[in-house]
């Protein structure tokens, strides 16, 4: 759990504010039924935890090389 706001708040507060709105993201959450709020977030992917770490670094290597998930 994150302090004081949650991930979607966050990430909301993050797009208004222009120096880092575009920073790219990926969504890693307990709740089950993030995935459908991952457009709406914007988000470049959504991993569910938990989740092993081979996932992400093959996650981020595919993002790194221009692939999308």
């Amino acid at each position: 759990m994150m302090p004081v706001v949650d991930g979607v708040q966050f990430r909301q507060r993050q797009r208004q504010e222009p120096s880092i709105a575009d920073i790219p993201v990926i969504v890693l959450s307990a709740d089950r039924h993030v995935d459908a709020k991952t457009d709406e977030l914007r988000a470049l992917a959504y991993l569910a935890k938990p989740t092993r770490v081979e996932v992400i670094l093959s996650l981020l290597a595919d993002l790194s090389a221009g692939r999308r998930p």
